[in-house]
């Protein structure tokens, strides 16, 4: 559990955005708005969920689920 924080406080730090942190109900609410999100944001949330539940933190799965889905679904902001 140590390490598997060490790596999600570390992907934080590297990506300076709180988005992929806790359910993704602020990226669903980006995506509804027709805000500009990051095109790779539905891969980071898989990797700080895989990381989140790999460490064995307690968490939901299906809120995650639907966030990778509505950042896949959204347009490249380009």
């Amino acid at each position: 559990m140590l390490a598997g924080s060490a790596v999600f406080i570390v992907l934080t730090l590297i990506f300076h955005e709180r988005y992929y942190n806790g359910s993704g109900l602020t990226l669903i609410e980006a995506c509804f708005a027709g805000e500009d999100i990051p095109h790779y944001a539905f891969f980071m949330k898989i990797v700080f969920t895989a990381v989140a539940l790999g460490a064995g933190f307690k968490g939901g799965e299906i809120v995650p689920t639907l966030c990778i889905g509505a950042t896949f679904a959204t347009p490249c902001p380009c």
